[in-house]
């Protein structure tokens, strides 16, 4: 590999042998240099863990990880989405901590079905009865008579 920048181990491999070993045993240098080298390679342990900050982001990071990351926060989960994974794990914490309220619907169906949707609580149209202003009052009085009896 050609590549001089810091996430290739490779490239400092060399450099890690002292010179005795570069000179005695050059077969031995270019085995553990074409060994560092083939662990760079596309999917391979030492260049995912060199890579591990940028893998950090569910936008940036390799299949691998959207694996694991569906394993640890979808297991037993049936969904069949219209939306693609990297989105859904990104919400899917927000639909848990909404859990029960209108927004967590909202969520849900935009998940499920890819649309922006609208909750309607029935209970913010109720008229309540004492809801009503009164303009004027009225007392009704009761005069109650008193019969008496000889």
């Amino acid at each position: 590999m050609s590549n001089l920048t810091p996430e290739y181990v490779s490239n400092f491999i060399v450099n890690q042998f002292p010179e005795r070993f570069q000179d005695t045993q050059p077969e031995l240098v270019a085995f553990i240099l074409a060994y560092y080298e083939w662990l760079e390679t596309t999917g391979k342990s030492t260049k995912v863990l060199r890579q591990l900050r940028a893998n950090r982001d569910i936008d940036d990071t390799v299949t691998d990880f959207i694996i694991h990351f569906k394993k640890t926060y979808l297991e037993g989960t049936q969904l069949q989405t219209t939306v693609d994974d990297r989105f859904l794990l990104k919400h899917i914490s927000d639909l848990y901590q909404a859990k029960g309220s209108a927004r967590s619907v909202e969520l849900l169906l935009q998940i499920l079905y890819g649309q922006e949707v609208e909750v309607f609580l029935p209970s913010t149209r109720i008229i309540k009865p004492s809801e009503r202003t009164t303009i004027s009052q009225y007392i009704l009085s009761f005069h109650h008579r008193q019969e008496t009896r000889i």
